[in-house]
């Protein structure tokens, strides 16, 4: 008789388990099914969706330059910039929005590794051309956050 009670807790116990499993497994499945939702929403209206990154820009930046057809080779050795950014990517190229705090960084370690950009003096840009790397780079420095926009080319 006590053998059967203990059978009965224990199953009783995991009916309790499964019961909040499911519970669980279904509210993370609503809340991805309510961000694949919002994006899909927002691509349609035309707004970008940006995702959140942390670690290393300069790693981050070159490796994602290389995936849109760029031809990265850096002029030294790729400084190191920890930070946290927002992304956006998608078919003609991505976009990367960091705080202004990161300003002085950023300019050296893009200069430090990508070489001069052009028309420095006349613009408050970073202007990478695409004949350079294959892609084209545009940091707008005055923006709040710093706008890092790629395209890959022929994308214009």
């Amino acid at each position: 008789m006590a053998k059967r009670a203990r059978q009965h807790g224990t199953i009783a116990v995991l009916k309790r388990v499964i019961i909040w499993l499911t519970v669980a497994l279904a509210g993370v499945g609503t809340i991805a099914v309510q961000r694949h939702i919002k994006h899909t929403e927002m691509e349609q209206e035309g707004r970008v969706a940006y995702r959140n990154k942390s670690g290393d820009l300069l790693q981050f930046l070159t490796h994602e330059l290389r995936q849109y057809g760029g031809t990265v080779t850096p002029t030294s050795n790729l400084p190191v910039m920890r930070a946290e950014w927002r992304y956006a990517e998608d078919a003609h190229g991505f976009q990367i929005l960091i705080a202004q705090n990161h300003r002085a960084e950023l300019v050296r370690c893009l200069t430090s590794s990508l070489g001069e950009p052009l028309l420095r003096e006349q613009y408050p840009h970073l202007v990478y051309k695409e004949d350079r790397f294959g892609v084209g780079i545009v940091a707008n420095l005055q923006s709040d956050p710093i706008h890092i926009i790629c395209l890959r080319r022929g994308a214009l």
